[in-house]
């Protein structure tokens, strides 16, 4: 059933992921008819999740040849024409931080969770003692504060880097095995979204656990609340 109203209240965790993946990688066109989200097709899936949530919208594919690279990449496009939908959307400030403030701290967690599969990124880089395990996320600047002392109370993480990369947008940087831990802890336990990048979340599963106490906050590498 098409349900344009479907962002007035963003009280589930179904629709705080979607608002926080929109934030990361949607697009709103300046008329202000329609939502785009493009991905690589392998995960049109996750397309597909969010036009069942709507109940309305269609998913394209098509190829892209990157002349930087030489190589020809499939992609996924999922359309949305909707002017009220958009409206809520901009009223939302889902390109800047005010749904981020407005929206309840239980559910803050699965907010994060729509950014960082939208544009994040978890790894290990560098090579022997140098090595270290990193989650990077990009966001709007005006964002980049705000989430980073909700974390800092809601979960004990430290603040990260931060560093703006372009006009309006900035990369956020947690290193060391505990934060990335803690992302991962705090995206990944309790309920989750229908769906979502498990790719990610099996590539954030690969880094090492941490035992005994944490230089930061002095405890153990456990449950420690985290808004779960």
């Amino acid at each position: 059933m098409r349900n344009e109203t479907y962002f007035d209240s963003i009280d589930t965790v179904d629709k705080a992921y979607i608002v926080g993946f929109i934030a990361a990688d949607g697009h709103l066109t300046k008329s202000g008819k329609q939502l785009t989200v493009q991905l690589s097709s392998r995960d049109a899936d996750l397309l597909y999740f969010m036009q069942d949530a709507l109940g309305f919208g269609s998913v394209g594919s098509g190829n892209v040849f990157d002349a930087r690279t030489g190589n020809t990449y499939k992609w996924s496009r999922l359309v949305v024409s909707s002017k009220y939908l958009v409206s809520r959307l901009r009223e939302l400030d889902v390109k800047g931080n005010r749904y981020w403030l407005q929206v309840s701290p239980r559910l803050k967690r699965h907010v994060f969770h729509g950014l960082f599969d939208g544009d994040g990124s978890v790894g290990k880089y560098g090579s022997g003692s140098g090595a270290s395990w990193r989650l990077t996320q990009l966001v709007d600047s005006s964002l980049a504060i705000p989430v980073a002392e909700d974390l800092h109370v809601g979960c004990g993480l430290r603040i990260p880097r931060i560093r703006e990369i372009a006009s309006g947008v900035s990369l956020m940087a947690w290193s060391g095995v505990f934060s990335v831990n803690r992302l991962g802890e705090m995206m990944y336990a309790g309920r989750l979204p229908a769906m979502f990048l498990k790719r990610k979340m099996n590539i954030l599963r690969k880094c090492p656990t941490q035992r005994g106490k944490s230089r930061y906050i002095g405890v153990s590498q456990g449950r420690r609340g985290c808004w779960v």
